[in-house]
């Protein structure tokens, strides 16, 4: 089953503690990560198995 899970932050660092945190996790496949950004904000959004 695919899930999908989203992430934001006001700056890349913020966000890439967040998602690097989600992704220690062994057990997960990922399908794919896709990056978007809007009024001040960076968004991710981790699709996975």
């Amino acid at each position: 089953m695919m899930k999908v899970k989203t992430f934001t932050a006001m700056g890349q660092k913020g966000l890439d503690k967040k998602v690097n945190h989600f992704l220690d996790d062994p057990s997960l496949h990922v399908v794919s990560i896709k990056f978007s950004n809007s009024f001040g904000y960076l968004g991710a959004m981790v699709v996975y198995q």
